[in-house]
């Protein structure tokens, strides 16, 4: 199935992103909106029924904000679901009503849905969260690490840092520990 410039009713993704995302660095909660749907421009879905139950295998949705990778169950005679929504913000919250949040940029925001359709509930996995940015500061810091390394091998070669062996040197080094 594919749609194009539609919306899903019943869930504000760029709402549930920025309340958690607010109580995760401790700041005020945001009211909830009026009106619960998420807009996208185009969304794609693999989808098996099988004696009442939907195996959603890939739910691909974009918007200008988001971009969703999904997959999961709904059991559609008992009205209950269990999704994960791996969640990309690719543009800014700024437009959807909320502040801005560009931390989360390049992170996969591990989104699930789950219970009865009447009041499924809706839960941003934290853990998940902490280890990517986790990840992403360890990466920036070695990076620094190494220009810093860089930086005051040249200093200490000062007019070698230019001659290519010792310029080979050097790269081995900065190997060895980054």
């Amino acid at each position: 199935m594919t749609f194009t410039d539609g919306a899903v009713n019943g869930i504000n993704v760029a709402q549930i992103i920025r309340t958690n995302y607010a109580k995760f660095k401790g700041d005020e909660v945001p009211a909830e909106p009026e009106v619960k749907k998420t807009d996208f421009s185009s969304m794609s879905a693999n989808v098996k029924l099988n004696k009442g139950v939907a195996n959603i295998s890939s739910v691909k949705a974009q918007s200008p904000l988001l971009r969703v990778d999904a997959s999961g169950q709904a059991n559609y005679v008992k009205e209950t679901m269990n999704i994960l929504a791996k969640t990309s913000i690719v543009g800014s919250l700024e437009g959807q009503g909320g502040k801005s949040i560009d931390d989360l940029k390049d992170l996969t925001l591990p989104l699930r849905a789950e219970g009865s359709w009447a009041q499924p509930k809706f839960s941003l996995d934290l853990a998940a969260l902490q280890k990517q940015e986790l990840e992403r500061n360890k990466k920036k810091l070695e990076e620094k690490a190494k220009k810093e390394a860089e930086r005051g091998i040249k200093k200490l070669l000062g007019d070698k840092a230019s001659d290519e062996e010792a310029k080979n040197v050097t790269d081995s080094l900065l190997k060895k520990f980054f």
